[in-house]
């Protein structure tokens, strides 16, 4: 097998195994996955032809994978760990007011436009409103009546 392609390959175990926590239940499904992976890896000459096929071939299999495994709480655990490092807890308080900060003020400024164009009867809100509610009220008249 091609070193690339036994990279490749690799790259993609790592990323599982060091990451992910594997349940019994789906270990077979993990290793029959790589199993074809690593025979399909055999007969390819190159690494472009294993990126190529891989991609028709598996990836949808393969990032199906992840949405049936957990992530080990050493990965999250570390991830804030490091968070922590790079920014100190003063400067985490800091970034969550300002963030509080700006969502207040966006928020204001929606309850601001939106009483201004709630009050003119020819705003476009009001007339969107005006529709909704129409349509509203046509679509539960088809509602199946108890």
């Amino acid at each position: 097998m091609d070193q690339y392609v036994k990279n490749s390959i690799g790259a993609r175990r790592k990323v599982i195994d060091d990451y992910y926590t594997i349940p019994a239940d789906k270990e077979e499904l993990v290793s029959s996955l790589f199993a074809e992976i690593d025979a399909m890896g055999e007969s390819c000459k190159d690494v472009a032809e294993f990126e190529t096929r891989f991609q028709s071939e598996f990836t949808e299999r393969y990032n199906a994978l992840f949405t049936q495994l957990k992530i080990k709480a050493s990965v999250t655990a570390n991830a804030m760990k490091e968070s922590l490092k790079q920014k100190g807890s003063k400067e985490i308080a800091k970034d969550a007011a300002g963030m509080a900060a700006m969502e207040l003020k966006s928020a204001a400024r929606s309850a601001a436009r939106r009483a201004v164009w709630q009050s003119d009867p020819d705003s476009p809100v009001r007339k969107a409103e005006h529709v909704e509610n129409q349509l509203f009220q046509i679509f539960s008249s088809f509602k199946k009546k108890d």
